[in-house]
């Protein structure tokens, strides 16, 4: 091939990577701002009066197992993140309140390292202190089911749910999901 088509096909790649980037932003930053119930903007005021940031108020219902870790009971309660959020902002303040209302069954020390969406799928990169108290299959599902629960009814755009600890495949889920990658709701 001439290095003239060479150039041409590498000036179209740079194109297209453009696009994709551009529009990859622009979907990320504007998805699911409207998609949400009871949403009400709240003007944050510091402690000299001041106005800050503002935040959106979210009722956000928990799926979290009982006390016995037999089912998944539903809990409400409003959230408050920065007005102007994305998909990823409102899956990780939503992961994040499940960690800690969630005390008895997951590590509460467990962090949301980043969360990553793609075609309707929020990836959840978590500290390993997530799968720290997944001892047994159905301790697993459990949790696994209540998080994926929670983050699909409370954000419409996202249909399921894939989870890497420290960035990698963890084991413990795979050993106890039989090698599950993907979580959709379950009734």
């Amino acid at each position: 091939m001439s290095r003239k088509k060479w150039m041409m096909i590498i000036a179209i790649l740079l194109v297209i990577m453009v696009v994709y980037y551009v529009y990859y932003l622009t979907v990320q930053k504007n998805v699911g701002q409207d998609l949400l119930k009871h949403k009400t903007t709240v003007t944050m005021a510091n402690i000299n009066g001041s106005t800050s940031a503002q935040t959106t108020s979210l009722n956000v219902t928990f799926y979290t197992p009982d006390s016995q870790g037999q089912t998944l009971q539903t809990t409400t309660s409003i959230l408050q993140i920065p007005s102007g959020y994305a998909d990823y902002d409102l899956i990780k303040a939503i992961t994040t309140a499940y960690i800690a209302q969630d005390n008895a069954w997951m590590d509460p020390t467990t962090q949301v390292i980043n969360v990553f969406i793609k075609n309707g799928t929020a990836y959840l990169n978590l500290s390993s202190g997530f799968t720290s108290k997944m001892d047994t299959a159905a301790h697993t599902a459990l949790i696994i089911s209540g998080l994926v629960n929670t983050i699909t009814q409370n954000d419409t755009n996202i249909t399921q749910v894939a989870f890497l600890v420290n960035g990698q495949a963890s084991s413990v889920i795979n050993q106890n999901m039989n090698n599950q990658q993907f979580f959709q709701y379950s009734a």
